[in-house]
């Protein structure tokens, strides 16, 4: 989250797991925008659709205006590394 100079940042890794704030604000603000950005296993449409209702739902519930400006979905190709190394070979 982000308020002019003002960040903050929460971290989840796990389901399993509570969120940890990383880096705390200690400010209150009239104004912020949200970075959401998850890596996630989930189908991209049931994601994007996930995370526009839950941003409209915490506004409602913080009587708060939760307006989303740009949502980017994907499911990532495979990687191509550029370098193999193979253990074990030995050059002749």
């Amino acid at each position: 989250g982000s308020s002019g100079p003002d960040q903050a940042m929460a971290n989840l890794v796990s389901s399993d797991a509570h969120a940890e704030l990383s880096l705390v604000s200690q400010v209150e603000v009239t104004s912020a925008s949200l970075t959401v950005n998850a890596r996630v296993a989930i189908d991209p449409e049931v994601l994007a659709t996930t995370v526009a209702r839950v941003a409209a739902e915490l506004g409602r519930e913080l009587a708060v205006e939760a307006t989303i400006k740009n949502l980017q979905h994907f499911r990532p190709g495979r990687p191509v590394p550029t370098h193999r190394m193979t253990i074990g070979s030995t050059a002749t």
